[in-house]
């Protein structure tokens, strides 16, 4: 397999590289998903992605936790078993093999240094797979516990402003997302700041009573995630916050 290198933004390598869109969504969303899919790969005989790959150079930031997979962002798909290494100055900081409960692959990792590192895109064993690896930077992680929110709509935890250019995709959740998580019956609703216009709402998520949602920025400014509790009980969580 001829090995492959390229560089890896946010706002994406390869226009249209990941087929389909976000069903539901608003206007442009399928155009936004194939912008961000950072690139396509595949491979053959990498054992366990430690040779043959598809090796990418991406710029990280010290403190800021990113995701990177194949599976788990929007724009990502695989086909096959895929498995992903990350190195900085040729050591491994991270890997993954099976993620999003399958045989795709996500890493999450926290810069303690800054600049390029590589990223080595294979498949497990010595099987053939494919993909279009997407990449997630958080913007924030917030705790809070609440009670009496009338479905997040009253007394709810209010996370600062956040800024968001047009055509991100805001992923946010206290299930599903590294890190999240949830006591009882979570409630999330985003609202612009600007005109207090409510974006998205979600309950249920994950398959239980956790919440998550996607939402794809028609227009930039502050935005505000306000986590409450379904109907008037009581409840508690880890809200992560990405951005695509």
């Amino acid at each position: 397999m001829k090995r492959t290198s390229g560089l890896i933004s946010l706002l994406c390598m390869f226009a249209g590289a990941c087929g389909g869109g976000l069903s539901g969504a608003p206007g442009g969303a399928a155009q936004t998903a194939r912008r961000l899919a950072m690139a396509r790969f595949s491979a053959a005989d990498t054992a366990d992605a430690l040779q043959n790959t598809a090796t990418f150079a991406l710029q990280l930031n010290a403190g800021e936790t990113v995701l990177i997979g194949t599976c788990g962002l929007v724009g990502a798909s695989y086909e096959g078993d895929t498995y992903l290494r990350l190195l900085w100055q040729g050591d491994e900081v991270a890997e993954n093999d099976d993620g999003c409960a399958g045989l795709g692959s996500q890493i999450a990792f926290t810069p303690t240094v800054s600049g390029t590192y590589e990223l080595h895109a294979g498949c497990f064993d010595d099987s053939e797979c494919s993909g279009v690896i997407a990449m997630a930077r958080r913007k924030g992680v917030f705790e809070f516990s609440t009670i009496n929110t009338n479905n997040a709509t009253i007394n709810t935890f209010n996370t600062t402003t956040m800024f968001f250019n047009a055509g991100e995709i805001v992923m946010m959740g206290t299930c599903g997302l590294p890190g999240s998580s949830f006591q009882n019956d979570t409630y999330l609703r985003l609202f612009r700041v600007l005109d207090e216009q409510l974006m998205t709402v979600n309950d249920d998520a994950c398959g239980g009573l956790g919440s998550q949602a996607l939402y794809v920025v028609e227009q930039a400014g502050g935005y505000q995630v306000r986590a409450g509790c379904y109907s008037n009980s009581s409840c508690a969580g880890t809200l992560e916050v990405y951005v695509q």
